[in-house]
């Protein structure tokens, strides 16, 4: 008796699923398999982390639903097989709607079928391993990869790729936490105007340690600007911790001063002296911080490359354009001026701690500081890039305007 169950544990915490097997005759071992996720999960014990191997691939026509508290690991037997889902099935690949389940060294393929739901909800604990892709889920609903509705995503390796949604291609997180420590998120694609390619955040928190999201595209709106990366939400509930930055760069969906070291009560500013702020290719200048909507920006994650964070500002108070550094070019006293957000590398610039809260903050392209024209802190003053130099004139602070 107590040798039958030990069996029968040590069958049920390693499960295996094969188009050839039986959810009837099976019994979830290698010789005899059974057919579906969805018995295989049933038969998973909640007493210890479970693992579901696929042996070969499986072409999906129903919804994988993860509704008990168990620790799941969905994976492949010898290789990397997927679940792709049948011509005519529209429905959700996967719901988590309890537990913890890993995803690795398997491809949940959509078939560029046209769906009406994501591939995956997620209300729990999903995590995305190595070997793991998740790709081809293009959907007439708000997200072709995984809509987060509550719980953890955790990105640890893998790819999602070529997923297409009316407002985001690959994760769209409503609450939650997404932790994103590597993994690659591209070529992926948004429908509707001012949504993101990528990721998109209505509330929740996004902690960066690596990984690379870039090479997506949002949907364009009629005055030119897309999204095509990262979009967090304004004035919406979110808080981005980025850690690939020591120490640790937190923003939220504030607007913000940027502020000079030179004189802080002054910072980045539009000048509106003809009151044509709102237009496009405005200069920017060093000035007076006041209740004037030209010194308020929002900090947006554009996108991450290699482990590397690359951010936005774009200004919340008459514009919404972002700081552009004129033509993309790299040479020194290039101007900065406002344009169109259109996540190009002119737009794009990462930080680097200066000490005492302050950062340098360096465009992509060229390397080259955020620079204050002459170390000057008359209002007025113009805003460039110069070769970086570690002087007041380069050293901005992001403070919050409640």
């Amino acid at each position: 008796i107590n040798t039958a169950s030990a069996v029968y544990n040590i069958i049920r915490n390693n499960l295996y699923v094969s188009s050839n097997g039986s959810d009837t005759l099976g019994y979830g071992t290698k010789a005899k398999p059974y057919q579906t996720i969805e018995k295989a999960y049933t038969k998973a014990t909640p007493t210890k982390e479970s693992t579901i191997y696929l042996m070969n691939n499986i072409t999906q026509n129903q919804t994988a639903n993860f509704n008990e508290n168990k620790d799941i690991t969905l994976t492949s037997y010898n290789g990397n097989h997927s679940l792709k889902r049948q011509s005519d099935f529209l429905a959700a690949s996967i719901i988590l709607e309890n537990g913890i389940l890993t995803l690795e060294n398997i491809t949940i393929d959509g078939n560029n079928v046209s769906m009406t739901e994501p591939s995956i909800y997620n209300y729990s604990n999903l995590i995305i391993n190595n070997g793991t892709t998740i790709q081809n889920n293009n959907t007439t609903g708000y997200v072709g990869g995984i809509y987060q509705l509550k719980g953890t995503t955790t990105m640890n390796g893998g790819n999602i790729i070529n997923n297409t949604g009316t407002r985001t291609g690959a994760i769209r997180v409503i609450d939650g936490s997404l932790i994103m420590n590597g993994g690659n998120i591209s070529n992926n694609s948004s429908l509707e105007a001012k949504y993101a390619g990528a990721i998109a955040f209505r509330a929740g928190n996004f902690e960066v340690h690596g990984g690379t999201v870039y090479n997506n595209i949002g949907g364009e709106s009629e005055d030119g600007s897309n999204y095509d990366n990262i979009v967090e939400l304004q004035s919406a509930p979110i808080t981005i911790k980025d850690f690939t930055i020591n120490p640790t760069f937190v923003h939220n969906a504030n607007k913000y001063h940027i502020i000079n070291a030179i004189d802080n009560s002054k910072g980045v500013s539009i000048d509106n002296d003809d009151g044509t702020a709102a237009t496009n290719n405005k200069n920017v200048w060093l000035y007076t911080i006041d209740t004037a909507r030209t010194s308020d920006w929002g900090i947006g994650l554009e996108s991450i490359i290699d482990g590397k964070t690359y951010y936005k500002f774009y200004n919340l108070g008459f514009s919404n354009k972002c700081l552009d550094v004129q033509s993309n070019a790299t040479a020194d006293k290039t101007n900065v001026r406002t344009y169109i957000c259109n996540s190009t590398d002119g737009q794009r610039f990462y930080l680097e701690p200066a000490g005492d809260d302050y950062y340098y903050i360096k465009h992509k392209t060229s390397n080259k500081c955020l620079d204050v024209a002459d170390g000057s802190s008359a209002n007025r003053a113009n805003i460039q890039i110069y070769t970086c130099n570690n002087t007041s004139a380069q050293k901005w602070k992001f403070v919050a305007d409640t």
